[in-house]
């Protein structure tokens, strides 16, 4: 029998792990391109494969689909 409990408060703490870290971007001014290093950009736009990063509004309207749940993180298997 699987622990539902157990995957939850995992998924959980995946989730407000994730909602830190871009509030922490966020305040850390990296939302504005001209702030962040080579390496941060490279990231942020999936190197290059996406125009234009999420800037700070963009950022506060991922947070709070995710926080409502209007946005389903899907867990895949990576091996980096």
């Amino acid at each position: 029998m699987t622990n539902t409990n157990n995957t939850s408060t995992e998924h959980n703490a995946d989730l407000h792990t994730i909602i830190a870290a871009l509030r922490y971007w966020q305040r850390s001014g990296m939302a504005d391109p001209c702030y962040r290093s080579e390496a941060m950009n490279e990231l942020a736009t999936n190197g290059g494969e996406i125009m234009e990063s999420l800037n700070d509004e963009g950022i506060d309207d991922l947070v709070e689909r995710l926080n409502c749940g209007d946005l389903e993180l899907v867990a895949t298997n990576y091996a980096g």
